[in-house]
């Protein structure tokens, strides 16, 4: 998983991507050739962002938030 940050900061790991600064095609392209060439990497990057995912995003929760956006207007 590949992240563009909007501001200036450098590249760097989190635990589910690798972040890349906007407009660094450089910092782009050995982000990408990093997790073409390190199967071990892709898979754990993968595997922390599906966990993440299934964590944050249940069908639950995002009702939840749905309806909490829709409360939020009805009560302006």
């Amino acid at each position: 998983i590949l992240i563009v940050l909007i501001s200036s900061l450098k590249t760097r790991n989190s635990d589910a991507g690798i972040l890349v600064p906007a407009m660094d095609s450089d910092a782009l392209a050995k982000a990408l050739q990093r997790l073409l060439t390190d199967e071990q990497l892709r898979h754990a990057l993968g595997a922390r962002g599906r966990s993440r995912v299934q964590r944050l995003y249940t069908k639950e929760k995002m009702v939840a938030h749905t309806l909490e956006v829709y409360q939020m207007y009805l009560n302006r």
